[in-house]
């Protein structure tokens, strides 16, 4: 099969890191494989297979004409255009209705924004939804794939769900301090990402005479609400507890620091973050929002928690730092069980064959 994949970049994000994943595995396989970067190229580009083939747009504006040939001039190439977030299916409608898309497009949902109340959406138009319902929609969760249903009026039978995986290569494990609670929260800065109330969560286990630091990694998507968990640090004194991180694009290599992961999204479609700290072996409390939350807390249920509530978050986390060693073994076996890359490649190839053939 000859996929080309569509992205705004390869920045480091969960969408990205599912390019670089399907890409490669597609290519191992021994499928041709190119992904289209329409605006620039992003750190994570250089985790790509040499065997992938990489198409730099360099887009200046939404109507370049010059990125919208080369666009439908790719297309044309491969049997498949698998698009990944909603706002890229817009642009790619666009290059559709000027030159013509002569191939099938897998729309590949990877954002939950629409699940909450309250959060600014990416809106398709009528006229992009018409023509999306004549094409094909993998959601990354069951949830999601029932709203885009209902509310796209789209074809069940071309509309399927499917979690994320990851490549997972062995870690180092490091000496930790016993008497230190090293927290780890991997997420860009974005309001749904309800990072204050980690925030907040380190200060109240201070208050309580715990050993505790943290650690935020994630870019600055939204520089306003970045101000404002800067800001919050300052405030409350935590500026030696609480240390934010952009530069670091490989999250595997740093897993083995830390005593256990948060991750307190109000929605999820994933999230890929806990895959990550599965396959590192790291203990987590996360928010029951997302297809992993849900499918942990059915074999795990300790490491998921309903609601925000401090107290019971600190109680979680006592809990699981008392049962380090089990956590982790179970933790692994449960990652190999459902989240293996061998896994998800097999239903993805499944699903393009259908499409395509």
């Amino acid at each position: 099969m000859r996929i080309l994949h569509v992205i705004s970049s390869l920045e480091v994000g969960g969408a990205e890191k599912m390019v670089v994943t399907i890409a490669n595995a597609s290519v191992q396989a021994g499928h041709t494989v190119g992904v289209c970067l329409l605006v620039n190229r992003g750190p994570l580009a250089t985790q790509l297979d040499s065997r992938v083939q990489v198409y730099e747009l360099n887009r200046q504006w939404r109507f370049d004409w010059r990125a919208l040939r080369a666009l439908a001039s790719l297309a044309r190439q491969y049997d498949l255009l698998h698009v990944h977030q909603k706002h890229n299916a817009k642009y790619v409608y666009v290059v559709h209705l000027l030159f013509g898309v002569p191939v099938p497009v897998l729309l590949h949902d990877h954002s939950a924004e629409v699940l909450v109340e309250g959060l600014s959406k990416t809106e398709l138009p009528f006229f992009v939804v018409w023509w999306l319902r004549k094409q094909h929609y993998l959601a990354v969760s069951e949830q999601l794939l029932q709203w885009a249903v209902a509310n796209f009026g789209l074809n069940p039978v071309r509309a399927h769900s499917l979690g994320n995986a990851i490549e997972c290569k062995p870690m180092v494990e490091e000496r930790k301090e016993a008497d230190v609670v090293k927290l780890l929260l991997v997420s860009n800065f974005r309001r749904i990402k309800n990072i204050e109330f980690a925030v907040a969560l380190v200060a109240e286990m201070i208050e309580r005479n715990m050993n505790v630091t943290l650690d935020i990694v994630g870019k600055p998507l939204d520089k306003i609400y970045y101000i404002e968990i800067s800001t919050m640090i300052r405030s409350l004194g935590l500026s030696d507890r609480i240390q934010i991180r952009e530069d670091i694009s490989d999250i595997s290599s740093i897993i083995p620091a830390y005593s256990l992961g948060i991750h307190c999204s109000r929605a999820e479609t994933g999230p890929l973050v806990l895959l990550e700290f599965m396959c590192g072996g790291l203990p987590f409390v996360a928010s029951n929002s997302g297809g992993v939350s849900a499918d942990v807390s059915e074999y795990l249920p300790q490491l998921i928690v309903s609601d925000f509530s401090v107290q019971e978050w600190i109680h979680r986390i006592s809990l699981l730092r008392s049962d380090l060693g089990a956590l982790k073994r179970r933790i692994g076996l449960l990652f190999e069980d459902l989240y293996s890359v061998k896994r998800y490649q097999d239903q993805v190839f499944h699903l393009y064959h259908t499409i395509i053939d």
